[in-house]
């Protein structure tokens, strides 16, 4: 239908349409992850700068955006990039605008692998060594001449760190589910997938390996329904999550951490791992399938939500259909924890009757 509202009038300062409620019907940014084209041609925003000003006002140095596909993390990413930039133009009106040093501009090396056909190694290797090149051109880089890409990139980043005295600013983007299911060999993935949830465990929870046993141990217990034993195993992995992680900050009253805690932990244990696994009726937050087994996770925030949500939120979208089969065992199972004290509150387990 065509939209027959009047255009909003031009911001002069920036050249940027103003939002003016009377008159205003601004586009929906569907599928568009920049933010420059986002702001410039007058698109709806949601304001998640005040989030880019706190990631920056942090001490930490590296950062791991664990949401699933869609979810807004390449325009996050990109956001971060025009504040780095020191593009003031694009954040007026904006919640980071007032606190941000503008005078500081920062070269940003950003790698996304948002588009590509990574079947094999070498093909990764090219598309990172053509995107260096990019950089090396856009930033006016010497070039760093180099037999591998790893150190072709170390020495890009010691190029524009000599040519800036205000530091530099390295992000790293992918579209990650896409990039690791692109090998053509089951067991390279396999392997490449393992190493990358164990390398994401040792950041979230350093003590994993003694505190929650081997991938055995989680095996087994599931295969024999021993829920007893796979509530221990949960107990153990979040009493290794150091305490002093979650000082000074607020992520243990979200999903999404503790989510991404144990799937990372599932991931790097068990074959058969699916993550914000799609359904009719929405999205199952864990699923593990073990032989003619299928396993639903759901996972809450036990102070932001009523005791058992977790199974009953199972049970109410009937997640379980989408797995039944003749000689299969779909199991349903809510853990929930707690915000404060970073233990499992509540653990339920139950078996669905076949039909």
């Amino acid at each position: 239908m065509r939209d027959l509202a009047p255009a909003s009038p031009k911001d002069e300062r920036t050249g940027s349409t103003a939002y003016h409620p009377a008159v205003d019907r601004r586009k929906v940014p569907v599928g568009i992850q920049t933010f420059r084209q986002i702001r410039e041609e007058g698109y709806y925003y949601v304001d998640k700068t005040a989030y880019a000003r706190r990631l920056a006002d942090d001490a930490g140095k590296h950062y791991f955006l664990s949401r699933p596909r869609r979810f807004g993390k390449s325009l996050f990413v990109d956001t971060l990039k025009e504040l780095y930039e020191g593009n003031e133009p694009l954040c007026r009106d904006l919640a980071v605008h007032d606190g941000w040093d503008w005078s500081r501009r920062h070269p940003v090396v950003r790698l996304s692998f948002a588009a590509g056909n990574f079947r094999r190694p070498d093909e990764l290797l090219a598309s990172i060594a053509e995107q260096l090149a990019d950089i090396e051109r856009e930033t006016e880089a010497p070039i760093a001449e180099a037999a591998t890409v790893p150190r072709r990139f170390a020495r890009l980043l010691a190029a524009l760190h000599r040519q800036e005295t205000g530091g530099w600013s390295c992000w790293w983007t992918s579209t990650t589910s896409r990039f690791w299911t692109r090998w053509t060999s089951r067991i390279s993935r396999r392997r490449t997938v393992t190493t990358c949830a164990d390398c994401l465990l040792d950041a979230l929870a350093p003590n994993w390996r003694r505190s929650a046993g081997d991938a055995g141990a989680l095996r087994g217990s599931l295969a024999a329904k021993d829920w007893t034993g796979v509530e221990a195993l949960c107990r153990q992995l979040l009493a290794g999550i150091p305490h002093d992680w979650h000082r000074r900050n607020e992520i243990a009253r979200y999903e999404g951490y503790w989510s991404s805690v144990f799937y990372a932990w599932f991931q790097a244990s068990l074959d058969g791992v699916a993550v914000e696994d799609a359904t009719s009726r929405g999205r199952v937050d864990l699923s593990v399938r073990l032989a003619d087994n299928v396993y639903l996770f759901e996972f809450k925030v036990s102070e932001r939500s009523d005791t058992g949500a977790a199974l009953a939120q199972l049970r109410a979208r009937g997640y379980a259909d989408k797995y039944r089969a003749p000689g299969r065992a779909v199991h349903l199972i809510g853990v929930e924890i707690g915000a404060e004290s970073r233990e499992v509150a509540v653990f339920n387990a139950v078996t669905c009757p076949e039909r």
